[in-house]
């Protein structure tokens, strides 16, 4: 597995990435990465939202040929703990984006404060080695996610 979050904003302060291996009661295909950063400016306005199509970070995550071995794209779902504590919601699957990224259906905010994340499946793709390759767009959260 490889991830590479994509800050196009920046951040404030010090960023944080983890990769590590995920019990295997607990995730399909044993991963385990954690993101934490400030994503706000100096004035706490959050550096990434929902407001604009384009104003939100990416995570790549990219799957071996030998772990994620083929089948639908759509098959492979991201779980992501969007408060990272694990108490108030735990881990959800990232939904698909819709067609417009600026509207997203909240599963687990009031759907008037906007989605803030989902897995690109028409970004997804596999590349000449056949490695998995997913894409989660985000907004405003410091999270966990697993495969």
């Amino acid at each position: 597995f490889c991830v590479t979050v994509n800050l196009p904003n920046g951040w404030s302060g010090t960023a944080g990435l983890f990769v590590e291996s995920c019990p295997q009661n607990e995730c399909n295909f044993g991963l385990l990465a954690g993101f934490i950063a400030n994503l706000k400016d100096g004035s706490g306005a959050p550096l990434y939202h929902n407001a604009f199509p384009d104003d939100f970070f990416t995570i790549d995550i990219v799957c071996d040929r030998t772990v994620c071995k083929g089948g639908s794209l759509q098959n492979y779902v991201i779980s992501i703990d969007p408060d990272d504590v694990g108490g108030t919601y735990g881990f959800i699957d990232s939904p698909a984006c819709t067609s417009s990224v600026n509207h997203f259906v909240a599963p687990y905010q009031v759907v008037s404060q906007g989605q803030t994340f989902c897995t690109d499946y028409n970004w997804a793709h596999r590349d000449n080695n056949q490695d998995t390759w997913l894409r989660v767009r985000a907004a405003d959260i410091d999270a966990k996610g697993k495969m």
